[in-house]
């Protein structure tokens, strides 16, 4: 399967659009039925049915566009909504969402063709946060944080059907 890399991937809409767009594409490859639900709590969901029944997949879309030196907000700036409800939960917890919940971040000061993409899960984006995830403040990532998962399009659709697929 090939989905060309998108040449503009803002604002953040567009790097969903487009990756909603790769993940659909994902599984009707793969044969899977399935059941796109956008704002379901995170950015989208899918529910997947497979032999062993109904699997649900979340995505959550983070577009940096150097708007916040070095950091991307997440939640309101009350510090409230679900991205913060999730992250403000333990190492332990965090693992209960690990096989349903990823998010979907790009470096869009990057030009197509480079490392700009990641698919991380809770743990390692809450560990990615600028100081206490918390109520009462605007929370932002790190965006140095997340340099070392930052992947080209072709492995980041690797990584995107791997774990739809799981």
């Amino acid at each position: 399967m090939h989905i060309v890399e998108p040449i503009i991937v803002t604002p953040e809409s567009e790097f969903e659009r487009v990756v909603v767009n790769a993940a659909e594409s994902i599984l009707h490859t793969n044969n899977f039925m399935f059941i796109t639900i956008r704002k379901f709590g995170l950015d989208v969901a899918f529910f997947i049915g497979s032999k062993l029944g109904t699997k649900m997949k979340s995505l959550e879309f983070k577009c940096y566009v150097g708007q916040r030196p070095g950091g991307i907000g997440f939640g309101t700036q009350n510090g409230l909504g679900p991205q913060v409800d999730l992250l403000r939960n333990s190492t332990l917890e965090l693992e209960l969402v690990e096989p349903f919940v990823r998010w979907a971040l790009v470096d869009a000061l990057q030009p197509a063709g480079n490392k700009r993409y990641a698919l991380l899960d809770s743990i390692v984006a809450r560990a990615g946060a600028m100081g206490d995830i918390k109520a009462g403040k605007q929370n932002n990532f790190r965006v140095s944080a997340f340099q070392p998962y930052l992947t080209d399009w072709n492995e980041f659709l690797v990584s995107l059907e791997q774990y739809l697929n799981a």
